[in-house]
């Protein structure tokens, strides 16, 4: 027994002798992270790290409302290390320093969602829907005071603010006959799957949507806005979603889903129309 007990005390002065600790090296992982540049879109981020939209989106907490800035920080994955073994005290410190770090993140990216949701107003769309509260001709028609007639801009203005946020989203994604997903669209399916994340039900192809809402006026385009074109096809066969400034975005054969000005001479020569629908 004392002999067993030698050794034992042996082969334990030994393996600290050698720097061995007594105790587990845990497996500690570490979030690979990406800082949003100019020209990024989830789909292009996703595709440089070999992952997919939704992956990212339950990474980061993100939505289809979301917005990301310059310079944000997403995180794209994950790598794995086992560091040298510490005392128990130290790593239990760590440990909590690691969790109130992980908790202020969260906390961070919260409020970076909340700020970057598009459904509340800015101030600059506040002041548009007070100019069309009191300055739209057909709103008087209806005997609406000024209050619901603010109330109704408002609601306009970011519901018109969610569809262009959701279609920037989009940005860079291929193009696909018959797609309506992040991984490939074709020009209506691009705009079926943008108004069917913000609860809208449209046609599937280009001129049933070309069917969908009330006729607008070039003058009178505002974002979220269909614009229509003739190009392949007799009737509505290519479909955008106006952005504001002449531009809109769409699904285009050649490049995917990309923005382009309705000046153009290739688009202003096949224009047809434009379609808001009915009730925003």
């Amino acid at each position: 027994m004392f002999k067993r007990l030698a050794l034992y005390l042996v082969v334990v002065s030994a393996a600290f002798s050698l720097g061995q600790p007594a105790f587990a090296c845990p497996v500690v992982r570490h979030a690979i992270t990406y800082s949003v540049s100019s020209g990024d879109s989830l789909w292009s981020i996703a595709s440089r790290f070999g992952s997919s939209v939704a992956t990212l989106e339950r990474r980061n907490g993100l939505s289809d409302t979301s917005i990301l800035s310059l310079g944000e920080s997403i995180t794209v994955g994950d790598r794995y290390s086992r560091p040298a073994c510490i005392s128990p005290t130290h790593r239990e410190k760590t440990a909590a320093r690691t969790a109130t770090h992980r908790s202020q993140k969260a906390m961070h990216r919260s409020r970076t969602a909340k700020s970057g949701h598009v459904a509340a107003v800015s101030p600059v769309a506040g002041r548009q829907a007070l100019w069309a509260a009191t300055h739209v001709g057909s709103l008087p028609m209806f005997g609406l005071t000024t209050a619901v007639a603010m109330e109704q801009a408002q609601r306009a203005l970011a519901f018109d603010a969610r569809i262009t946020a959701t279609a920037m989203r989009f940005l860079g994604v291929p193009y696909s006959w018959g797609g309506t997903s992040y991984g490939g669209v074709d020009c209506s399916g691009f705009v079926w799957a943008v108004f069917a994340k913000n609860g809208i039900d449209l046609p599937r192809m280009a001129d049933g949507q070309f069917e969908a809402g009330r006729h607008v006026r070039v003058a009178d385009l505002r974002p979220g806005d269909l614009v229509f074109f003739q190009t392949y096809a007799p009737g509505a066969s290519h479909v955008g979603i106006y952005l504001g400034g002449g531009r809109f975005v769409h699904a285009s054969s050649s490049d995917g889903v990309r923005i382009d000005q309705l000046a153009e001479d290739y688009y202003a020569e096949r224009f047809i129309g434009a379609r808001r629908l009915t009730g925003v």
